[in-house]
C-alpha cells in the first residue's frame, strides 16, 4: 500500500499540533499553579473544589465568630468577676456594720460615699461595652443596660452566633438574667422598677 507525501505530511502536521496543544496546556498549568484549568477539564475534580471553597468560607465564618465570641466571653467573664469581687467587698462591709451598731454621722457619711462608688463601680461594670455595643443590654446594644439607680433598660433576649455546625453561642447577654435584676415595688407611689 502506498501513502502519498501529502498524506504524511498532514499525519506529521496533526501530532505537531496535537503535542503543541499538551504543552501549552502544561505551561498554562505551570504558570497558573492549578491542575484544572477548565471546569470541561475535570468535572468531578471541579466539582469537588467547589465544594471545599464552599466548605473553606464556611470554616472562615465559624473560625471569625469563634473570636467574636472568645472576646466577648472574656469581657463579660471580666466583668462578671469584678462585680461579684466588688459585691464581696460590699457584703463584708455590711456585715461589719450590722456588727458595729451605733456610728457617728462622719463615719456614717465616709461609708455611705464608700458604698455608694461600689454601687457605681458595679453599674459601670454592668454597662461594659464592646465598641458601641453594650455587653449586657440583651439585643439593645445600643441602649446602657442600667441607669445610675440601677434600673434595668435593656432587652431579655440575646443574640447568638454560630460556631460550629449546630452550635451557636452568645455574643450579648439578657442583663436581667445574668446580674441578678429583680423587680422591686415602691410602696408609697405602687410602680414596679427592675433594678
Amino acid at each position: 500500500m502506498r501513502v502519498s507525501t501529502l498524506g504524511i505530511y498532514n499525519r506529521y502536521l496533526s501530532n505537531v499540533i496535537k503535542h503543541e496543544n499538551r504543552i501549552e496546556k502544561y505551561t498554562q498549568q505551570l504558570s497558573s499553579g492549578k491542575k484544572i484549568l477548565l471546569p470541561s477539564d475535570a468535572p468531578v475534580d471541579n466539582d469537588r473544589a467547589l465544594k471545599l471553597k464552599s466548605l473553606n468560607k464556611e470554616i472562615e465564618g465559624y473560625l471569625k465568630n469563634i473570636k467574636i465570641v472568645r472576646n466577648t466571653q472574656n469581657i463579660a467573664e471580666q466583668s462578671l468577676t469584678n462585680i461579684t469581687d466588688t459585691a464581696v467587698e460590699a457584703r463584708a462591709e455590711i456585715v461589719r456594720l450590722l456588727n458595729t451598731g451605733v456610728i457617728d454621722e462622719e463615719d456614717a457619711n465616709i461609708i455611705d460615699e464608700y458604698l455608694q462608688s461600689l454601687k457605681n463601680y458595679i453599674i459601670g461594670q454592668a454597662n461594659v461595652k464592646i465598641g458601641n455595643s453594650s455587653l449586657f443590654a440583651g439585643t439593645d446594644t445600643k441602649v446602657t443596660p442600667f441607669n445610675s439607680d440601677g434600673t434595668y433598660n435593656g432587652s431579655n433576649e440575646e443574640t447568638t452566633v454560630p460556631i460550629a455546625k449546630n452550635l451557636e453561642l452568645n455574643i450579648n447577654f439578657d442583663g436581667e438574667k445574668n446580674l441578678g435584676v429583680f423587680e422591686i415595688t415602691d410602696k408609697d407611689t405602687n410602680t414596679t422598677t427592675k433594678k
